[in-house]
């Protein structure tokens, strides 16, 4: 069979007519998908792309195969799928089962099987819950190729699935057994299905422009915090089911539970689809784009790919199944471009590329939807373990600014931008495993900081100001510096555990800023600042939470402190304000050389059982200006607990970013680039220490 005949029969194909009596060999013969793609180009046009080879929008093949600026050019051919050989009378060609949820909750299924022949016959379908329990059967008559058979239940009858955290993830399997005249069993397909209400939610807002975009499932409201998936290998192969659970089961870990199946990479196995059930370019291209025309061809464009995006697609979208189709993403629709703030999904890439803002500006950086974000930073942590690997114990290539460093590396100008941020907020050294370490705390503070941020805009039904943020990305497809916060070997980063306490059901967060005011028009040096502060709570459950706001600040030069409680309320599925106001003890300054107190704020919220829901510190930045104590001044403990995995943190003074590591084989922590402060000890799990001594890193431990 040749790739043209392959192309035109799609993955299903006859073979009779080249079988012969005896032993057949079935060879497949691949064109290089480059050279065609250079071909097809040359008779056309180049097209304006992002990264790689122009060559490759010519040609449906991964794109990311091509080279982007997290992974290398492996141009893979051939099967990556299981190939079957199967005989048959009548087949079932498709089972096809939708379901419709209504807002009352009462469900109705319909099942259609379409068939390979107008045989004559019955079909029987038995819906099962998860135990094997028969929920319901029938039989049905085939009629020209077809059988069709509907279920209807009352609220209740059948579990619902909700994402995670929300509920159950309930599952279900229904079975179509094809059967001839004499009750022979022609065919027989099983398909695992759930049950949801799913809907893409556009309301007014209360006080801001716009529309809302958020997901709401089974009449619930969800703020959407998750990652980006890009393909997990570059020799896909080599992906076992073992390995995708192994990464969702992260996500889960981690508090997520959205991911976003990036369009560059490929329809990933079925089974990673199982398990999720278990658990701005344009306008920079100089495209020609009316962003109030969504019905052109707009194949005579610069842009022709449009008219498969909002054509083509939407078309056999429409024609296949009931889910809503979002025409591109980004894409805020309305007649918006695609960087509008108050519709539809946004990438923001302004942090890292674009306008390269402050970390701190996530907040006048959001969107409805935040469906690309990110920050890189260097070598492929959160251990020197993995960049070891690709170095291949070449000591002397062992640093910073080494080629084989750099060629692990593939977006361009990183060194720019990188260091741009580590010197904004840093103080730093070159030295491998202490540039390792900062590079690490900057992503972890940079990402944390946007989901905390964001999650302030969840202000419940007609605030829902942000809906979500996925961030770029949560996985690697080989052994690399990138943006992911996992690296290629299942190792979390320190910026995983920071989003993963973001994303918990209860939290707390803080911003500081300073206020300057003049005394009049005309005297620029008669003026006053104050810093002020703002603490507010989440809460992602569907019921209000009664809870203790405690709020000590610490002065990290002395032993004062000062400490205010209070009784609040945290709204059900919203955030809620808590507190604003002056920072207490930081002095009203007078002038611009008054340097301020080095003051954090600590703010806790807990639950009347005494258990701590959420915990925030708030450290003045840059962090480069901070004078840390001397090391022997913090009274930073490590107890190890009997059982060998449990580690408590102490302090006699407020620590900022602890990372944990040992000696030799990697530890399954989980947490890490952990804030400690006095008379808050924190408990972290270590699997596998081993009776191994436990290192700390941390920002002012002597080493940069």
């Amino acid at each position: 069979m040749s790739s043209d005949h392959l192309r035109r029969t799609a993955k299903r194909f006859l073979i009779k007519e080249y079988f012969k009596v005896g032993a057949n060999e079935l060879l497949l013969t691949f064109e290089s998908a480059f050279l065609k793609g250079r071909d097809i180009e040359k008779q056309h046009e180049k097209l304006a792309l992002w990264n790689g080879d122009s060559s490759r929008l010519h040609v449906r093949k991964a794109q990311y195969n091509y080279g982007w600026d997290w992974g290398p050019i492996l141009m893979t051919v051939g099967p990556w799928k299981p190939i079957s050989l199967q005989t048959y009378e009548t087949r079932i060609v498709d089972l096809d089962v939708r379901s419709d949820v209504s807002e009352a909750l009462d469900v109705k299924v319909s099942a259609d099987l379409t068939l390979s022949s107008s045989a004559t016959g019955q079909a029987s379908f038995v819906l099962k819950a998860a135990d094997g329990f028969v929920v319901a059967s029938t039989t049905a008559l085939m009629d020209a190729g077809h059988v069709k058979a509907n279920f209807d239940f009352p609220a209740g009858k059948v579990d619902l699935w909700y994402p995670v955290g929300y509920g159950k993830q309930s599952l279900y399997t229904i079975e179509a057994k094809l059967t001839n005249e004499a009750g022979a069993i022609l065919d027989t397909k099983i398909l695992r299905i759930a049950f949801r209400r799913a809907r893409v939610v556009e309301d007014k807002l209360i006080d801001q422009e716009g529309l809302t975009f958020l997901f709401e499932i089974n009449n619930i409201r969800i703020f959407c915090g998750g990652s980006n998936w890009i393909p997990a290998d570059s020799f896909l192969t080599t992906v076992t089911p073992e390995r995708y659970r192994a990464w969702l089961q992260l996500m889960v870990d981690g508090n997520q539970n959205m991911v976003r199946v990036w369009g560059g990479g490929v329809y990933e196995n079925d089974v990673f689809y199982d398990i999720c059930d278990d658990y701005q370019v344009a306008e920079s291209l100089g495209l020609e784009l009316n962003y109030d025309d969504e019905t052109s061809d707009f194949r005579k464009t610069n842009f022709p790919a449009r008219h498969i995006y909002e054509i083509t697609l939407p078309a056999a979208v429409k024609r296949n199944c009931d889910i809503h189709y979002h025409r591109a993403s980004p894409y805020s629709g309305y007649g918006k471009p695609t960087t509008d703030r108050t519709f539809g999904d946004i990438h923001q890439w302004n942090v890292w590329h674009g306008s390269q803002e402050p970390w701190h500006n996530w907040d006048i950086l959001s969107g409805r939807f935040v469906s690309e974000f990110g920050m890189q930073f260097r070598q492929g942590y959160p251990n020197i373990r993995t960049v070891d690997y690709w170095l291949g114990g070449d000591k002397s290539e062992r640093f910073p600014q080494s080629r084989t460093n750099n060629n692990h590396n593939k977006a361009d100008g990183f060194e720019r931008r990188l260091e741009l941020y580590l010197m904004e907020n840093f103080k730093h050294s070159f030295e491998m495993e202490s540039y390792i370490y900062y590079t690490q705390v900057m992503q972890a503070e940079t990402l944390a900081s946007a989901y905390r941020l964001w999650r302030r805009n969840w202000g419940g039904k007609g605030r829902e100001y942000t809906a979500g943020a996925l961030v770029w990305q949560i996985n690697d497809c080989w052994p690399v510096t990138s943006w992911a916060i996992v690296d290629y070997f299942l190792r979390p980063k320190p910026a995983f555990f920071a989003i993963a306490r973001e994303l918990r059901p209860f939290t707390v967060g803080m911003t500081r800023k300073d206020h300057k005011k003049f005394a009049d028009d005309s005297h620029a040096d008669k003026f006053t600042v104050e810093t002020k502060i703002e603490i507010w709570g989440t809460n992602s459950t569907l019921a209000k939470k009664k809870a203790k706001l405690e709020v000590i600040t610490f002065d990290l030069h002395s032993n004062w402190r000062e400490i205010t409680s209070m009784d609040v309320v945290l709204a059900p599925n919203a955030s809620t304000e808590l507190f604003k106001g002056n920072l207490p003890g930081q002095p009203v300054r007078t002038k611009a050389s008054e340097v301020p107190r080095v003051l954090i704020v600590s703010a806790r919220l807990i639950d009347p059982n005494g258990e701590v829901l959420g915990r925030y510190s708030n450290w003045p930045e840059p962090f480069k200006f901070i004078k840390f104590p001397e090391v022997k001044e913090l009274g930073l403990k490590v107890t190890v607990g009997a059982d060998g995995e449990s580690v408590v943190l102490s302090t006699n003074k407020p620590v900022k970013g602890i990372v944990l590591d040992v000696e030799g084989d990697d530890v399954k922590w989980n947490d890490q680039a952990i804030d400690l402060v006095p008379g808050d000890p924190q408990t972290i799990k270590g699997v596998g220490l081993n009776g191994r001594e436990i290192k700390l890193r941390y920002l002012g431990d002597g080493t940069a």
